[in-house]
């Protein structure tokens, strides 16, 4: 990468990270709200990826299994992840 990029990335970086000390509370509630929202759209590509016949609710099974421990996971839904995968 050229000198002029590193620069450019650095203040474009710089102006975000202003933009972030600079926004409300409920901005910044909904910046992390956004992104989580990305990282479940990429995991539950990934999901559908590897189970290709996988049902809606096995997708949604699926997710809920990457965020909660596998005890939760069989209290709550009756799903066991080593059973069905990750």
């Amino acid at each position: 990468m050229s000198e002029t990029s590193h620069r450019w990335l650095r203040t474009a970086r710089q102006v975000q990270l202003e933009r972030y000390r600079d926004a409300s509370l409920g901005a910044k509630l909904q910046i992390v709200c956004d992104l989580n929202q990305t990282a479940d759209a990429f995991a539950e590509a990934g999901i559908r990826q590897r189970h290709p016949d996988a049902t809606d609710r096995q997708v949604r099974l699926h997710l809920a299994a990457l965020k909660l421990d596998r005890d939760l996971m069989i209290e709550v839904y009756g799903w066991d992840p080593e059973v069905e995968g990750r």
